[in-house]
């Protein structure tokens, strides 16, 4: 039976050789290109992107079509820049200075500290809910963009994962514990993702 491991928020901080904010400005039957709009990685101009291909276990919400707002987490193969994440994780739709985040990339098991976790707890934490984004039905929570960002900028510097290491990946922070707990204090999310990446590491030991 086919099936894949969604990639969390701080996978797609960590993974990504690229982080940007655009709008396409063309599509092709493989390939749309953005114009940039922000870049964490100082890409500017206009990127040219493989379309995500829908599967057995993961569709894009909508069709692509010029116009459309993003935020993508991109990794290049070969020359070529893909979308990170089998279930196109990756593409988050933005509305104003609002980003939405498909809620597979969040999980509400540390952020209780509860050790379990359920769609309705994930719901209330995180405001998770459908919504009508370019003509689609997105499943996901509201978050403000320069928050995230912000959020992802402090990701990469303070947690690290080897990717050269055998499954399920040696993996670690960079960042003092008193400082990750004081960035857990300012930021929900990031006390979430701090949390989450602290009991996987102790799984993999």
């Amino acid at each position: 039976m086919a099936k894949y491991e969604p990639l969390t928020l701080y996978h797609l901080a960590i993974q990504s050789d690229k982080v940007v904010v655009g709008t396409i400005v063309d599509e092709s039957s493989e390939f749309f290109t953005i114009q940039i709009e922000r870049s964490l990685d100082n890409d500017w101009g206009f990127l040219t992107i493989r379309k995500f291909q829908d599967w057995t276990c993961a569709a894009r919400w909508t069709p692509y079509e010029v116009g459309q707002r993003l935020l993508f987490f991109l990794v290049q193969k070969e020359g070529v820049l893909y979308t990170l994440g089998a279930g196109n994780e990756g593409e988050m739709p933005l509305k104003d200075e609002n980003v939405y985040i498909p809620d597979q990339c969040v999980t509400s098991y540390t952020f209780l500290n509860t050790g379990q976790g359920s769609a309705q707890e994930e719901e209330f934490i995180w405001g998770v809910k459908p919504r009508y984004i370019f003509g689609g039905r997105f499943h996901g929570f509201e978050h403000k963009l320069s928050d995230l960002l912000e959020l992802v900028e402090k990701i990469r510097s303070c947690f690290w994962i080897d990717e050269g290491s055998e499954w399920p990946y040696e993996k670690g922070f960079r960042c003092e514990e008193e400082k990750l707990k004081q960035l857990s204090e300012k930021s929900q999310l990031f006390r979430w993702a701090y949390l989450d990446f602290k009991s996987q590491i102790k799984k993999a030991i």
